[in-house]
């Protein structure tokens, strides 16, 4: 449109002489082409930037068996056993926001898996993990442990700081006396720590603001950021918080939006909107609300929405944080943990269960009936269709393998959805949506049946369903 206009306003002086006009429209294309050339090419380099500035930095403990002491970690045992890891050098500030640890632990003769406990520490901050682990079962052999997103060394520290931990490990079952690696020892070679990371420059200087690429003295223009459906805003694989965006059918009139981290915020209102079209939710976020119209009935897709995601195992198993994801069906929104006890949320989603905002999950009026057809064929809420609630122990929508809305396969450990399987949904408010759940892995792919039982695991409980809402109250989903 502001093309158009300009072009229109060049040309105006000319219309008389149709040859000078011809000119000018091709002199204006060449402008307009080379302006659009160099904003896409500053576009990139500032997303290449953006997006780069998240790090990660890897080691592995090389100096063979961690031995373990006997009923407690005894420091004269496992204290040499170390792993350091240091950040890069340079006038700049690490910002580390978790680590990932890995390692194995072998029982060997009579010790069993769940005779083992380990613990890892830093020393840096004079932190241990905040939970001691222990095998699963009671055999010998090999358990695999792993745990994301720890937090022991999160903070700030100066290029070149190099981080220590210490693995902490022992074991309940004497077997050979003292501290030794013959009845049950961290394997060598398997302990390994992932350290995620941001870097900030340290230098203000003038040589730093004469050379900002964005720096600009003219007061009478402005910068034009990317201009995106809300579908290709959605496509940006792990936005750099502070990515600026146009969201053109996004609003009324299009919405200047900005990822902070979580969710894209709108720039010039308290949250971001979304088109009709079509939305994803890619991210746990304490404060995503997506408005949807509110007279349009559309299906609606939500991809990798995390279901209490696994971040840890220990002798009970892999386990979450613990707490649920709120999901609001009429804003097509997460909801902030803390309102559980609010009507401003109609799903709860901890693995595979599902909640309902009624009876004993909530305060709403909700309610779920599940139906055996084909989504798209059903335009309305059967006849005779009795909604259920939440009265625990029972749940409207039951949590077990074929009873409720997936199968288990024990040969391969893989949960997949029950085809044909329908829930109409009534919602905290008194309003219908119909949903169909697609997927229960990252990505919306279900690993491959040969895949390791740590990959199954972790990529686990990100739900992707479709659901199509009716915003004036009837069943009817036309």
């Amino acid at each position: 449109m502001l093309t158009s206009k300009l072009i229109l306003i060049y040309l105006q002086p000319f219309s008389v002489d149709m040859t000078k006009s011809l000119n000018s429209i091709k002199l204006g294309l060449i402008f307009f082409g080379i302006i659009g050339g160099l904003f896409i090419a500053i576009l990139f380099i500032y997303g290449f930037y953006s997006s780069s500035n998240k790090f990660t930095l890897s080691e592995t403990y090389n100096s063979g068996d961690i031995p373990t002491s006997y009923l407690k970690y005894d420091s004269t045992c496992n204290t040499p056993s170390t792993l350091e890891i240091t950040l890069p050098n340079g006038d700049s500030t690490c910002h580390i926001s978790g680590i990932d640890i890995s390692y194995s632990m072998t029982a060997l003769g009579n010790g069993r898996k769940v005779q083992q406990k380990s613990q890892v520490f830093c020393y840096n901050t004079n932190k241990s993990e905040p939970e001691v682990y222990s095998g699963i079962d009671s055999s010998a052999g090999k358990m695999e442990y792993f745990r994301k997103n720890v937090e022991i060394a999160n903070g700030s520290y100066r290029g070149g700081t190099t981080l220590k931990f210490g693995m902490h490990a022992w074991r309940t079952f004497e077997g050979t006396p003292g501290c030794n690696a013959s009845t049950s020892r961290v394997d060598a070679t398997s302990w390994k720590i992932t350290v995620h990371y941001s870097i900030t420059s340290n230098k203000q200087n003038n040589d730093d603001v004469a050379s900002s690429f964005f720096g600009s003295s003219d007061l009478k223009k402005g910068m034009i950021p990317s201009q995106l459906t809300c579908t290709d805003r959605n496509r940006i694989q792990n936005p750099a918080p502070g990515t600026i965006i146009w969201c053109t059918n996004c609003g009324t009139n299009g919405e200047l939006q900005m990822w902070n981290g979580y969710s894209w915020k709108a720039l010039v209102m308290s949250t971001a909107s979304v088109a009709n079209d079509s939305v994803a939710v890619t991210k746990e976020s304490p404060d995503v609300k997506n408005e949807i119209n509110q007279n349009i009935v559309k299906e609606i897709i939500v991809r990798d929405l995390p279901a209490d995601t696994i971040i840890g195992a220990n002798f009970k198993g892999p386990y979450g944080r613990g707490k649920s994801t709120l999901f609001s069906l009429s804003n097509n929104a997460i909801i902030p943990n803390g309102q559980e006890s609010s009507t401003n949320w109609d799903l709860a989603f901890s693995a595979t269960t599902i909640k309902i905002n009624n009876g004993t999950s909530g305060p709403g009026i909700g309610g779920a009936f599940v139906y055996s057809g084909n989504y798209d064929a059903l335009s309305s809420v059967p006849n005779g269709a009795v909604f259920k609630t939440d009265k625990f122990p029972y749940l409207a929508i039951q949590n077990a393998p074929g009873m409720g809305w997936y199968k288990y396969d024990y040969a391969s450990d893989l949960i997949t959805p029950i085809p044909g399987k329908v829930f109409f949904i009534r919602t905290a408010s008194g309003k219908y949506a119909k949903l169909e759940i697609i997927n229960y892995y990252k990505g919306g792919k279900t690993p491959l049946t040969n895949s390791s039982f740590k990959n199954k695991v972790l990529e686990s409980r990100y739900y992707t369903f479709k659901y199509t809402y009716q915003p004036n109250g009837t069943v009817n989903f036309k």
